[in-house]
This record gives C-alpha cells, structure tokens and sequence, in this order.
C-alpha cells in the first residue's frame, strides 16, 4: 500500500461588504478541489488485482472576517478513497470516490448542509519508474442535504492526467498535471477545467514526517470582452449585453452574469455608472491571469 498523507487542515475564508465600488474577476475561475493528489505507484512484479488503496479522511475549518458568523458554513469535510482494480505492469486501472460534507451550526454543532459526490475512473501507463500518463473520466454531483432539491448541479470531465515523481536525500516530490473537457454539465459553466498539484514530503522517523502540499488553475484573459461588457454598462446598452453569446460567458467570464443584472438594477434606479479603472492582470506570455474591474454608480 503507498503512503499517501492525510491531514487536518484549516482554511480562512475571506469576505468583505459591497460598499461604494462593485469589483469583479473577470478572469477567475472556480472548481471542486481534489480530495487527494494522485501519485505515480510502483509497478508490480506480474500483473496482479486490487494492488493498492488508500483511504482518506479531512476537516478543515472555515473562518469568515464578517462580524456576523454564517452559520451554514461552519466545516469541510472529505472522505473516501482511490483503489487499483488491476494492475498489468506497463500500467493500471482503478477508480477515485469521494464524499464531501459542507457543516453548518444552525441547529447544533455539526449540521451537514450540503453533499459533494466525486466518481473517478481511470485508466493509466507507465512511462518509466517515476513517470505515468493516464485517461480519466471525472464526475461531480453536488447536493443540498437539509432541503429538497429538484434540480442536478453536476458536471462529467473526460481528459487526461500526467504524474511524475522526484526523489532526493529522501525528500520525494509529486507533480500532478491534469485537464480535460466537461462533456456534460448541469448548472455550472465549466466547458475546459485544468488544474496541477505539488506535494513534498520528508520523513523525520518511520512514523513522523513533513509534508506540503500546494494546487494552482490558470485562466485566461479576454480583454476585448471585458471592455465590450464594461462599455455596454457605461451605455446603458441592454440589446449589447442580452447578445452575447452564452459560450463566452463560460468559467472565469462567467462572472459577466453578475455585471448585467446589476446593470439594469441600478438603471432602473436612476444611478449612472462611472468607471474608476479596469486592469487586465496578465502572468504569462499565453494571456492566462485575472481582469479586475472598478466601478461605481451614483
């Protein structure tokens, strides 16, 4: 069985009050972390069934800065597991399931709220000893676990995934690179989803060790749309924005939903827009980053 490291975690949750300025990413984008970081395994002697499995237990605990405490959001919690139904040597097949438990406190301490299902199959090939390609099937289905709920919040990703693992005076490095296309998907905008793991570790005793553990997702940057978008606010132009097409306004665009009924709210009350600054944030040379919007209606 390999030696995946589980931990209990603690996550800040930041949030502020809308006050005299509207900000927006234009470019950000959002999805489900992964329970645990797939890593490369070492190939059997002969082909063999159900080789390895790891098990995973988490809880991190949400802080917001507001005064006012949500009570709805109180814990994260993951559980599950990832096994090898077989293993052929040149690589394996296996699967990944994960349940996940949002907690609140509104009735007693621990009030779960909402469930997250994770459902993975893949299948994979080794490259040599410390590298592996694989094939993936990735599905999510997210649920509300106090209240009935008639519609599906969900999405099935078909991609691939690349591993590779570095090992020096002990310390053993795990890159993880994975990415894919939603071929389906229930209100939620995700067309393309990408995303990479780090994760260290160095044993300090046969029992005690280190370990850090880092993910990271890239988006693009559509200036022309931001300024389109921003300029149609400004003019109060309602047959600009009702024509945009709905699959620009997809992952980290997306956001744009927010800017148009905001829009014609205000309209509706007379304030008049002004822009203090829109600032494309770009961080490489393929236009990935953040776009920030600044504006103000009076």
């Amino acid at each position: 069985m390999s030696d995946t490291v589980g931990s209990l975690n603690r996550r800040a949750r930041l949030s502020a009050p809308l006050v005299a300025c509207f900000v927006l990413l234009l470019a950000a984008g959002a999805r489900a972390q992964e329970p645990t970081q797939p890593t490369v395994t070492t190939a059997p002697a002969e082909p063999d069934f159900m080789t390895r499995y790891d098990f995973h237990l988490n809880a991190a605990g949400l802080i917001t800065s507001l005064p006012a405490t949500d009570q709805r959001f109180s814990w994260d919690t993951h559980f599950g597991g990832s096994l090898d139904l077989v293993d052929f040597v040149a690589g394996r097949a296996g699967v990944l399931l994960d349940y996940e438990a949002v907690l609140g406190s509104e009735f007693r301490p621990f009030d779960p709220n909402q469930g997250n299902y994770t459902l993975e199959g893949f299948v994979s090939a080794r490259l040599d000893a410390n590298t592996e390609v694989a094939a993936i099937f990735h599905h999510v289905s997210r649920h509300l676990s106090d209240r009935p709920k008639s519609f599906a919040v969900a999405y099935n990703e078909i991609g691939g995934r690349f591993m590779r693992r570095v090992t020096f005076d002990g310390t053993t490095i795990d890159v993880d690179l994975e990415g894919g296309r939603a071929v389906q998907h229930s209100y939620v905008d995700y067309t393309w989803l990408g995303e990479g793991h780090l994760l260290i570790r160095h044993p300090l005793t046969e029992h005690v060790g280190l370990f850090a553990h880092g993910q990271g997702q890239a988006f693009a940057v559509n200036e022309a749309l931001d300024r389109e978008v921003l300029t149609a606010v400004e003019q109060g132009d309602k047959a600009k924005l009702i024509a945009i097409p709905h699959n620009l306004l997809q992952e980290g665009t997306s956001e744009i939903k927010n800017w148009i009924p905001l829009a014609a709210v205000m309209k509706a009350t007379g304030l008049m827009p002004s822009r203090i600054d829109y600032v494309p944030c770009y961080r490489s040379e393929a236009g990935t980053g953040n776009a920030m919007a600044f504006t103000y209606w009076q």
